[in-house]
């Protein structure tokens, strides 16, 4: 038989020998092979422990025994008695826990006569097997990646958590070539359908194992891909020709053999084409390859060259099984020229059948010593020479590390594909042209996926189970007709294409009937091949996988947070074919990530973030708060603390919406202020009077516009309107319960004042003195843009920022009275009004002024969660531009937010860090002096420093109950919880700028 197959053999290698120079090359260069001293050790090693083992204990070093560490005592007293009686040669943990598998490795290695190899299934890591650790991708995943870089790096985090818990052997990767849809057991472990892709990608997961210290098994050998039934049940057949055999299914096997892989694990598979001879006497079904001396020996080994580890799949298989008793099946195994038998179904029957076959001399002892030597010769490489107990201390933050879930989201993240953009939909943009709607089928409640979408624009969310019915999906149909974009999550399938991948005909036909009348997403959070279904959609992102990562990059990418690198692994149909994605770029807004994304250690960020806010809660300076950050571009930390009271009746989420107060004046005053100059329409030293006539011969019409925003223009800090409407008779002429047309402004729930009393405060502004002109920091003039703006824009303030900047920004929360457009229980409440309000303030401005001003004033009124906040300041970090869009010169920016005098640490209303090292100042020490932000009343604040692309974030009520309540700032929380971001960044890296 190996005469036959090495004519083809090879023409076919030959050629592609050459492609693989390059690998042989960085092989020989990494130092696989053996120096000198290494192979006398290992020789000498492996014949002491030769001699050490009776012949019958070298049969028992050829099997690897299923362990299990969530079973009971029974089980493991099972597996003790295997190892102390028949000396076998290695255990496969299956499922369980680490820290049990760590305790039975050490029991059962200090019980064996020679070290055994430890193995896992461990194709998506550790998970695979093991409760509690981290789950990488799939391969049909993998498949979509176009780094395998990646791949290689994943390949030594699975190696780095494996010798963690004391496993040598990693049986992966599979190296099918999945060119058959329907296959119900391969599938998404493969690779996909392009056998170049799957080599690729296979000796680049191997390296990253190999090189990191743990044995490498490609599987299932000569090729699984191309079946239609599982051989756990039944034995699959294949029947394609040989030269298919050599061009497809065995190539990617061909390529890892040559890339120097430890191990091979054998398929239990009919392929007429390497074995016709029928697997018994008066059988119809030819020879399993497992149990084929001309597959194993011949083909693999001979013609091959492959010289490591020959593993069986499992002997327990029906694939096997179902043709020989238990015993007889390894024989067979181990007569084909296999060196590992997996899984036997009876160890001491196995081994009294081997011997029976040395009677027979159908297998020789020698044969036996041979393949020992070489499981020992790969022991010795594995370090299983000096075995130490491991221990279990740290075991599950030693696996589940920030590091590996980064790399998990960096695999995930590259391999989103974008399979269809035909109308160039993604990355979104305009989004104020836009209505959203989001539809997730198959899911019970709200995603992720639709959670992370409310990050990035205003979404009306609705859910459909794949049980509803008809009726209820005709309903959708109705409920979602009207938005001009609708995006559809496919949630809950299966990889089954018999049950059409658990998709409803009911589904099909509602997102057909959409994108019939208005422009539909689709995203698939499952089998790329269920994209069939679909043909004709114009646009279409692939996510492979539905769990929470996959929901929140998928979304990401939707919105150009991240780029679109992946492309499809396999074809679907025409319409779909391999390798088809189209790439988009990234960092269009706010990525959504973790701190080791910027370089920076997850504990020596959060540990003293939480010290500090959760400190602030227990003095009582808060009753809770939200903490956000974001470096590069991306958000590294987001997270909430405490109560909205402290009744501890509704814990703060961190998508809570907080009344900012003074942050209003950077938030959305000076952005009109900032349009106002960069049109021309305002000059710096423009005075008030040439906008406001009406103030004319007062003491402010000749007050300049530059001197208000850094608070020199000697106006008072302040003044209490509301004070004089609380005396008794004078509170019932201005307020009333109900509105109407003389009492129209809302100030609180059911409180309405008289329309024509802003008249009176205005006045009251343009009487009162001014004292100096000397710094003094003021509401007063935001009172008069307010005012300006409103005039320039031909629209109350509220509307015209709401329209020209948080509509584009996709700002859903940013805006002034959320009362009227969120849940109650979603606003913080800010203060328990005893004195003029009498109610929880919630959902209303704090701020009195603002308040008597209907909620909008220049000063206060904003409110917004922590989010959409600091996409404000990320667009002016950016030099004014964010989500592709271009809302101020970078000029304009420079200008705002710098130093505009020595000696005063104001920039145009932006605040900055104090100078003076004797002042107080309202940042944290170390951030740059080119930082700029503001605080609020309220207690919040918010800081961008451009030297360190960084935004900081601070929400919190600590008006709540009281106003008088100054903790927050005596304690300097705010400033404390700044300087602990660049206090973890300069521990993390060493140095800062």
């Amino acid at each position: 038989m190996a005469a036959f197959f090495k004519p083809l053999l090879l023409l076919f290698f030959s050629v592609t020998l050459l492609m693989l120079a390059p690998v042989h090359l960085q092989n020989s260069v990494s130092g696989n092979s053996f120096k000198y001293e290494g192979l006398w050790r290992q020789s000498e090693w492996v014949e002491e422990q030769m001699q050490k083992l009776t012949p019958d204990e070298r049969i028992g070093q050829l099997f690897m025994v299923a362990a299990y560490s969530n079973k009971d005592a029974a089980h493991e007293d099972a597996i003790m008695r295997l190892v102390e009686q028949y000396k076998i040669g290695g255990l496969i943990f299956m499922q369980g826990t680490p820290a049990k598998q760590i305790s039975l490795t050490n029991r059962y290695q200090l019980a064996a006569k020679v070290p055994m190899l430890i193995a896992i299934d461990g194709e998506w890591g550790l998970s695979m097997r093991l409760e509690n650790t981290p789950r990488f991708p799939k391969q049909l995943t993998l498949g979509a990646i176009q780094d395998n870089r990646l791949l290689f790096d994943m390949g030594k985090e699975i190696a780095r958590q494996c010798r963690r818990i004391g496993v040598n052997v990693n049986l992966a990767p599979v190296v099918d070539v999945n060119n058959n849809p329907n296959n119900p057991v391969i599938y998404d472990r493969s690779f996909g359908e392009d056998k170049y892709n799957v080599a690729q990608k296979g000796i680049a997961y191997m390296q990253g194992m190999e090189n990191n210290g743990i044995m490498a098994c490609a599987k299932h050998f000569p090729g699984h891909g191309d079946t239609n039934a599982d051989s756990h049940y039944t034995l699959p057949v294949i029947n394609h020709n040989l030269a298919h055999l050599l061009d497809i299914e065995l190539y990617p096997f061909k390529e890892l053999i040559q890339s120097g892989i430890g191990g091979v694990m054998t398929a239990h598979l009919s392929v007429p084409a390497l074995d016709n001879t029928t697997v018994k006497p008066g059988a119809t079904q030819t020879t399993p390859t497992t149990l084929s001396k001309k597959v194993i020996t011949n083909l693999l080994k001979n013609d091959l060259h492959f010289e490591g580890l020959v593993f069986t799949d499992a002997l327990n298989m029906k694939g096997v099984s179902s043709f020989f008793a238990p015993g007889m099946v390894d024989v067979k195994a181990l007569m084909a020229g296999n060196d590992i038998l997996l899984f036997s179904e009876n160890v001491g029957k196995a081994i009294e059948e081997i011997k029976n076959a040395i009677a027979r001399n159908e297998i020789t002892q020698t044969d036996i010593d041979e393949r020992v030597r070489k499981i020992l010769k790969a022991k010795f490489k594995l370090g299983l020479d000096k075995f130490e107990p491991l221990t279990v201390d740290n075991i599950y933050a030693d696996l589940n590390t920030p590091s590996a879930d980064l790399l998990i989201r960096n695999l995930y993240k590259n391999a989103l594909t974008l399979a269809r953009n035909d109308l160039q939909l993604v990355p979104f943009k305009q989004l104020e042209t836009k209505q959203f709607a989001s539809l997730s089928i198959g899911a019970n409640t709200l995603t992720d996926f639709q959670r992370y979408l409310d990050k990035y624009a205003p979404f009306e969310h609705h859910t459909l189970k794949t049980t509803d019915t008809e009726r209820a999906y005709s309903q959708k149909f109705e409920d979602l007709k009207g938005f001009s974009q609708v995006i559809i999550g496919l949630h809950k399938m299966t990889n089954k294409a018999a049950s059409n991948y658990g998709i409803p005909p009911s589904a099909i036909s509602l997102i057909n009937r959409l994108r019939q009348v208005t422009q539909v997403t689709l995203v698939v959070f499952g089998s790329p091949y269920s994209l069939s279904n679909f043909g004709g959609m114009e646009t279409v992102l692939a996510a492979y996988e539905d769990n929470p990562i996959t929901q929140s990059l998928a979304a990401q990418a939707l919105f150009g947070a991240i780029p679109l690198l992946g492309k499809l692994p396999v074809s679907a149909s025409g319409y779909y074919a391999y390798a088809q994605g189209t790439a988009t770029a990234g960092a269009l807004r706010f990525e959504y990530s973790m701190p080791e994304d910027a370089g920076i250690n997850s504990q020596y960020l959060s540990q003293p973030i939480d010290s500090i806010a959760q400190q602030a809660i227990a003095d009582g300076a808060t009753p809770g708060c939200v903490v956000l950050v974001a470096k590069n571009g991306k958000v590294i930390f987001e997270k909430a603390y405490g109560y909205q009271t402290y009744g501890k009746d509704v814990a703060v989420q961190t998508t809570d919406i907080y009344d900012l107060a003074s942050v209003t004046k950077i938030a959305a005053t000076t952005l009109g202020i900032m349009e106002m100059y960069e049109r021309g329409y305002m000059g710096l030293y423009d005075t008030l009077g040439k906008f406001l006539p009406e103030i004319d011969g007062s003491n402010k019409a000749g007050l300049r516009i530059r001197n208000i925003l850094i608070h020199e223009a000697g106006l008072e800090a302040w003044i209490p309107f509301f004070e004089k409407t609380l005396a008794t008779g004078v509170r019932d002429q201005i307020y009333h319960p109900v509105p109407d047309s003389t009492w129209s402004v809302e100030v609180a729930k059911d409180m309405y004042m008289r329309k024509d009393y802003i008249q009176i405060m205005y006045e009251t502004i343009k009487n009162s003195p001014l004292p100096n002109k000397e710094y003094k920091y003021s509401d007063l003039g935001y009172f008069y843009f307010k005012a300006i703006l409103e005039k320039y824009a031909g629209k109350p303030l509220d509307k015209f920022v709401a329209e020209r900047y948080y509509s584009h920004l996709g700002g859903n929360t940013l805006g002034f009275n959320p009362h009227h457009r969120f849940s109650k229980r979603r606003i913080v409440p800010s203060e328990n009004d005893t004195k003029w309000r009498f109610q929880r303030v919630q959902g209303y401005v704090h701020d009195m002024g603002a308040a008597m001003l209907g909620g909008v004033g220049g000063h206060a009124g904003l409110f917004a969660d922590a989010n959409d906040l600091a996409m404000v300041m990320q667009m002016l970090l950016n030099k004014g531009h964010y989500g592709g869009e271009r809302f101020f010169n970078q000029s304009t920016i420079d200008l705002f937010t710098a130093y505009q005098k020595e000696g005063s640490r104001r920039g145009l209303a932006f605040d900055k860090p104090e100078t003076n090292p004797n002042l107080p100042s309202p940042t944290g020490k170390l951030c740059s002096y080119k930082t700029f932000g503001h605080t609020g009343f309220t207690g919040t604040c918010a800081w961008a420093d451009p030297d360190n692309d960084l935004v900081f974030v601070f929400l919190s009520n600590r008006t709540y109950p009281k106003m008088n309540n100054n903790k927050l700032i005596g304690m300097s929380i705010r400033n404390k919880l700044q300087d602990a971001v660049y206090e973890a960044m300069a521990k993390s890296s060493g140095k800062i700028k």
